[in-house]
């Protein structure tokens, strides 16, 4: 709240006019400080003080009650239609159910690595990947056909990994976490339907599938991946700026959209 302003050629004192007293002496106190109630005076003294507001206490709502998304009403009955170019194309999907699994590596890895071993661990268990799976790298594996764990919520697999003729052993748990009916991504965009954490699964498991080829073919950040096509050495550094690709899924009107940008990678020049 900015402070009350003084009088001209007024230095301290009072911040009420000349000839009125203050709150207390114009009939005591109303409440908290002296002032209305639920209000209080800060720094008083000379040059007077800021009357500052309390806090009003938070409402907190139910668990039970949903929030749901109001459509704007009269949406594209003004205006003129008009054509525009983007840099995005537009993604159909099947009407099918993905499946959501928690992914636990016996030790901590590098994203890229742990993309690998999931790569050997399909490879090595084909009775138990009849298609192939999707993972993010970190926690979460995606696929469209329920992982058969013998009656089982989860399975542990031991995957063997060979490189420069060593060979080494490593475990990884696999856990059932969700299933998602991939129809809530068409209701969402149709308006029909609030984001919640199906919506929010749905997208996720949509990203980690363009993404998963090219992370591991390339070389990667987040949502980008980058090659050594298009390059241009950063002087006296050491250094070079490749050209990469930014992907992401986005949802829009009665649609989904992989929206596709140019991004930058720093590399380190080959030898340095």
């Amino acid at each position: 709240m900015v402070p009350p302003r003084m009088a001209r050629g007024q230095r301290g004192g009072s911040p009420y006019p000349a000839g009125e007293g203050t709150p207390q002496q114009r009939g005591g106190p109303r409440g908290r400080g002296g002032g209305r109630a639920g209000r209080e005076r800060v720094g008083a003294g000379r040059g007077g003080g800021v009357v500052r507001q309390q806090p009003s206490p938070s409402v907190s709502v139910s668990s039970a009650v949903q929030a749901v998304g109001v459509r704007r009403p009269g949406f594209g009955s003004a205006g003129r239609q008009t054509t525009v170019l983007v840099n995005a194309c537009e993604m159909n999907i099947p009407d099918i159910t993905i499946y959501h699994y928690d992914v636990a590596m016996e030790k901590s890895l590098r994203a890229a690595f742990n993309l690998q071993l999931i790569e050997a661990l399909q490879s090595q268990h084909p009775d138990v990947f009849i298609k192939a799976a999707v993972y993010d790298g970190k926690k979460n594996l995606y696929t469209s056909f329920k992982l058969d764990f013998g009656g089982e919520v989860s399975r542990q697999f031991n995957v063997t990994w060979t490189e420069d003729n060593r060979v080494s052993n490593f475990k990884i748990k696999i856990t059932e976490a969700r299933e998602i009916n991939m129809e809530v991504l068409r209701r969402y965009t149709a308006g029909q339907q609030s984001w919640d954490e199906n919506v929010s699964t749905g997208l996720t498991a949509l990203n980690i599938v363009i993404r998963m080829v090219p992370s591991l073919n390339h070389p990667f950040r987040v949502r980008s991946f980058y090659s050594d096509k298009i390059k241009a050495p950063l002087a006296n550094t050491g250094l070079e700026a490749w050209q990469g690709y930014f992907q992401s899924v986005r949802p829009a009107l009665n649609r989904l959209l992989v929206n596709i940008d140019i991004s930058t990678g720093v590399m380190f020049k080959p030898g340095c």
